[in-house]
């Protein structure tokens, strides 16, 4: 077995052409029902440096809005409609015929959402300063984005193309080149 994120690590060190293999590299990939990460130092996987957590999946972002707009207009609005909200940035959500602004709750949840996820990180990683690159895949990337340049230092942090399908583009390069 190995980590999902090894699909984007995978996936980036073409793109760059082994540019990635000499460096100290955090992948994080943040899913839908978990986030998880790894640890590569000099293109080996580091099992110590990597984990999966449940606290910071985008699940836990939508239940919080969920909570939120039943405590603030009574309504349960399903997870799909907002899921579809915040996939298109959008801080407004229609409850009951009419739009409710949703945006400071969406970055207060957002917010401590990622940093529950990135204190279980940084208690794996040990020395979080010893990373040379982070880089950011999965659906969640969006909302973690931020808050890692804050943590590891804005040019630390790349954002992989097309997220979502970075782990797959990894895998298909490593099976299409392995055999």
């Amino acid at each position: 077995m190995v980590p999902q994120p090894l699909g984007a690590y995978v996936d980036a060190n073409v793109r760059k052409s082994g540019g990635l293999m000499k460096q100290r590299v955090l992948v994080v990939d943040p899913g839908r029902y978990t986030v998880d990460w790894t640890l590569f130092v000099k293109g080996k996987l580091q099992p110590d440096g990597s984990g999966s957590d449940r606290r910071g999946a985008v699940s836990r972002i939508i239940e919080g809005v969920q909570q939120h707009l039943w405590q603030d207009a009574r309504a349960r609005i399903d997870e799909g409609r907002i899921r579809e909200a915040l996939d298109s940035g959008l801080t407004e959500i229609m409850v009951k015929g009419k739009q409710v602004e949703c945006g400071d709750a969406i970055a207060g949840i957002t917010s401590r959402v990622v940093d529950e996820a990135l204190l279980e990180i940084r208690r794996t990683l040990r020395i979080e300063s010893d990373v040379d690159t982070v880089l950011l895949t999965g659906g969640g990337s969006k909302y973690y984005r931020a808050r890692l340049m804050e943590v590891f230092g804005e040019g630390l942090v790349q954002e992989v193309p097309e997220p979502v399908m970075a782990n797959a583009r990894g895998y298909w390069w490593y099976g299409a080149h392995a055999a």
